[in-house]
């Protein structure tokens, strides 16, 4: 797919996009507070998923200044007139876009760098909510993971084909839409436009009210039966930990197991970061990727993990969990170490603990260990 295309222009769409209805959206910074608020929605779906509209946005839209910029300022003014939009960036997307900002080109470059940094402050956000079925004001984004777009390709691919970035975005598309969500896809390519409609997917130019207001009417796909669509449909948000009888701590005893657990996280972190950098870029490249040179603190290495999440393959639910490791990083360099809230402890020792079951599962020894420290908190 040429992604640095110009984006289809007709006079009628530019009229009805000048008509349409905009508003400013503001979004506050993560809510760290220790109140009760703060924990809605931990392991609940994020809004109303039976009112919820995907769109899918292609590479075109983000790279394209005056298309990003109308995603930008009609989001939040569809939202209020219509039900409740996520949107939804494919891996090739992200993929696409990794790789025009190594462009010779220095216009691509800066269309790229500006239309990662909207993606990145978008997820950032999204991940950072507590969403809950009432807000049906809030727009959404999310990225597909990469298990996702393994498993779209393998459902919706031909085997022996080589399938162009057109018919992966439209596979995401699909992936979506034979969960039973209602989607459409935002694109600037007339083929893939074209590709989307024969395949029975809405697919618009532009974002107007109107349209997303028809898809939201129309009878989702049908899914598939409710036990295998709780076998495959990833949770938007963490899962919650099962019910298990905490241990009585005393506040010394969980800064001793809030230590021990960063200091877990420290040593399996700078292993993976090391080892998933030399195997992207080599034995002696991988050096130049970074801007701090090891050995790695802790700071550092979440650093990195933000400043490279797609090279190192962080998908939302790790950014999530290390955006909390953070926190709790913070928050023990300004307390002086003080015990943590109990709350925010669990929460930590949870979010650490499934860090090691995805992002870290390679890291056995230190696993294993964070595995007997959860143990001291919980018992049963």
């Amino acid at each position: 797919m040429e992604v640095d295309m110009d984006i289809d222009e007709e006079d009628e769409v530019a009229s009805r996009q000048a008509s349409c209805a905009s508003s400013s959206s503001s979004s506050s910074a993560m809510d760290w507070l220790e109140t009760p608020a703060y924990w809605t929605g931990w392991g609940t779906r994020s809004l109303d998923q039976g009112r919820r509209v995907h769109i899918i946005v292609d590479t075109n839209v983000l790279v394209d200044p005056e298309s990003l910029e109308a995603l930008r300022s009609t989001a939040a003014g569809i939202v209020e007139r219509s039900p409740a939009v996520s949107f939804l960036f494919p891996w090739t997307v992200l993929a696409e876009l990794d790789g025009l900002k190594k462009s010779k080109d220095e216009n691509k470059r800066a269309h790229a760098r500006r239309a990662m940094l909207f993606v990145e402050a978008v997820l950032t956000r999204t991940s950072g909510s507590s969403m809950a079925s009432e807000d049906a004001g809030h727009v959404a984004y999310f990225g597909q993971s990469l298990q996702e777009f393994k498993e779209a390709a393998a459902e919706f691919g031909v085997r022996g084909v080589r399938h162009s970035n057109d018919d992966l975005i439209l596979q995401c598309t699909l992936q979506r839409q034979r969960r039973g969500d209602r989607v459409a896809l935002l694109t600037g390519d007339r083929n893939l436009l074209i590709k989307a409609r024969a395949c029975g997917v809405p697919a618009f130019r532009a974002l107007l009210a109107e349209d997303v207001a028809a898809v939201a009417a129309m009878d989702p796909a049908p899914s598939s039966s409710s036990a295998e669509e709780a076998r495959t449909l990833p949770s938007s948000s963490p899962s919650s930990p099962p019910p298990r009888r905490q241990v009585a701590l005393t506040p010394d005893q969980v800064a001793e197991h809030t230590g021990a657990a960063l200091g877990l996280l420290e040593v399996a972190l700078s292993k993976f970061v090391e080892a998933t950098f030399r195997e992207n870029f080599g034995a002696q490249g991988w050096r130049d990727m970074v801007s701090v040179p090891p050995p790695w603190t802790l700071t550092d290495l979440l650093g990195l993990a933000k400043q490279h999440w797609f090279s190192l393959g962080v998908e939302r639910g790790d950014q999530e969990a290390l955006d909390l490791v953070a926190h709790v990083l913070e928050r023990q360099g300004t307390s002086g170490g003080a015990a943590l809230p109990k709350q925010t402890f669990l929460m930590f020792v949870d979010k650490s603990a499934g860090l090691f079951d995805g992002l870290l599962s390679g890291r056995e020894a230190e696993r294993a260990e964070m595995g007997r420290l959860r143990g001291r908190v919980y018992a049963g």
